[in-house]
């Protein structure tokens, strides 16, 4: 132990001076700082056949040389070689057989099998958690060899007692035979009033897939009240290359198709004989957005996805998805209301199709979505489609448009649209900022997209529950989180008066109202109420009671 201290101490005086903004320099110094790991792993008796000193006459070449023992490389352990993991793989933490060995805990899902030895430093003290997260970070986006790319005061913070995480709780993966988990995460986001307060992160899965299969459901768990939305991306046949491995802010909708998106946590069970197809070697692109709310707490910032599969051919129908933008709005800085159209329709068709699903999306300056079909004539149809809505189902009282969570519609049996006629969507807004906006990826620009998914036929479709949601048991709450008005719907409509009681986080009631019998949905105005975490209790005189809780913003 003693003889390798000398040499340590001298290389990391030498990185602190020569690579102090390196984020790879940082994680190399904590090779060499954690004695008991370097001596393990130096020259050419390293344990594993992994140097994790390095050979070369400078220390740059040193660093470099570790670099590529490690990055995208293959690990001796032939456990975790058959298991397809690399000793870093680029962006995915959880398929790296390095941070495997050195987690001791951190990630209480990640274990080591017994053939792919113990933990590191063996025999010795386990790193930091801050160190492991370090180097987890690192990873996660994407082991760049140069470039600061994780920020150590977050990760101070958070380990400090400084930081919470909106998703305590890990969700059970499905077993072997019926899919698979991905997780993404976590990465810290800086409290509101501290900087930005949100980030949006997009990042390259690998699957693995050895084989052709379908996806039937998806179910995703998220930081409910905090995240703004997650989305599931397949990339397109030989486009994957488009981007690399990491966390990364550029998009790849131009290389992708659509599969799910996700504004709660929340579960998406295709209908009985349809499934998303995937091919052997598919990748997956995975887009996560995180608000966080808190004025002084550094936020850790999860999402776990559930994929369910089965065999290639099982389903009898491709669910497809579609994706209809309007890129020519410009919408003045005026203060007044703008409306914006578009037929979406192919005249050549000659197949009608049927539509499971419809959403829409825009930025903060969206104040109305609707979609109505189109007429052979061009005019605008029935209103299928209102995004004010609770599901999108036109006609509500009292509903409000939140364009971070919009409504998916869903159509049980699915609808019939002759696409040569189509469809209109129409979208409004109220630029109040400091220009004129338009078309644009980042959340200053504005955008107009209709999303649909729908099948080429329904012979032996059998529905079995479009949309599980993870909502309060029977009761919808929306918008969540809110500014101004706040819906309850009920999905069953209440047969006797009851008292609904509002509670902050401290316990305190707030506000006592009631909710007439008969009455499918209640209106609660929300502005008067201090942002933060509400819960609420709805009690009848029979005993029943539900619950729930809310954000205001």
């Amino acid at each position: 132990m003693k003889k390798c201290l000398l040499p340590v101490i001298i290389l990391a005086a030498s990185y602190i001076s020569a690579s102090a903004q390196s984020t790879y320099g940082q994680v190399y110094s904590i090779f060499q700082t954690s004695c008991a790991f370097s001596s393990c792993h130096s020259g050419s008796q390293a344990k594993a056949n992994l140097d994790l000193v390095g050979e070369g006459a400078t220390l740059q070449a040193k660093m470099q040389d570790v670099y590529s023992n490690l990055f995208n490389a293959e690990p001796d352990n032939g456990f975790a070689k058959q298991e397809k993991l690399k000793r870093v793989f680029p962006g995915h933490p959880y398929k790296s057989f390095l941070f495997k060995k050195i987690n001791n805990g951190l990630q209480p899902d990640v274990t080591l099998h017994t053939q792919e030895g113990s933990s590191m430093p063996e025999n010795g003290t386990p790193l930091e958690d801050e160190k492991i997260e370090l180097i987890r970070q690192w990873i996660l986006m994407g082991a760049p060899e140069t470039g600061n790319v994780a920020d150590t005061n977050l990760i101070r913070r958070y380990y400090n007692g400084e930081g919470f995480r909106p998703l305590s709780t890990i969700p059970a993966p499905p077993s072997p035979s019926q899919g698979f988990q991905i997780h993404l995460g976590p990465f810290f986001v800086e409290p509101a009033g501290q900087g930005q307060g949100e980030v949006e992160y997009f990042s390259k899965y690998d699957p693995q897939l050895e084989n052709d299969i379908e996806v039937t459901r998806v179910e995703t768990h998220m930081g409910e009240g905090y995240s703004h939305h997650f989305i599931l991306f397949h990339y397109l046949n030989g486009m994957d290359n488009q981007r690399p491995y990491g966390l990364r802010k550029a998009n790849a909708h131009f290389y992708t198709e659509f599969v799910v998106a996700n504004q709660e946590p929340d579960t998406v069970q295709l209908p009985h004989n349809t499934a998303f197809p995937w091919e052997a070697g598919s990748k997956l692109d995975l887009n996560t957005h995180y608000i966080n709310y808190s004025a002084s707490r550094v936020m850790a910032c999860d999402v776990y996805i559930n994929i369910f599969t089965q065999p290639s051919g099982t389903a009898e129908h491709t669910m497809y998805t579609a994706l209809q933008a309007n890129t020519s709005i410009n919408i003045p800085n005026d203060g007044t209301e703008h409306t914006f159209s578009q037929a979406v329709r192919d005249a050549s068709s000659q197949q009608n199709i049927f539509m499971w699903a419809l959403s829409s999306h825009t930025h903060k300056y969206g104040t109305d979505y609707d979609i109505f079909e189109r007429l052979p004539n061009g005019d605008r149809g029935t209103h299928i489609f209102d995004a004010s809505c609770p599901g999108g189902i036109p006609g509500c009282t009292g509903g409000s448009y939140d364009y971070q969570h919009p409504p998916v519609m869903y159509f049980e049996p699915l609808k019939e649209l002759d696409i040569k006629n189509g469809l209109i969507h129409e979208a409004k807004y109220i630029n109040t900022g400091p220009a004129p906006v338009g078309w644009g990826e980042t959340s200053d620009d504005e955008m107009m997209v209709l999303l649909m998914m729908y099948t080429l036929d329904t012979a032996g479709i059998r529905y079995t529950g479009i949309k599980e949601t993870n909502s309060a048991l029977g009761i919808k709450v929306f918008p969540n989180p809110v500014n101004q008005n706040l819906s309850l719907v009920f999905s069953e409509i209440p047969n006797e008066t009851s008292a609904i009681r509002i509670y902050n986080v401290l316990g305190k009631e707030m506000r006592t109202e009631e909710i007439q019998a008969g009455q499918k949905e209640h209106i609660i105005s929300a502005a008067s109420l201090p942002p933060g975490f509400y819960f609420f209790n709805i009690n009848n005189h029979s005993g029943g009671e539900l619950t729930g809780k809310f954000l205001k913003r």
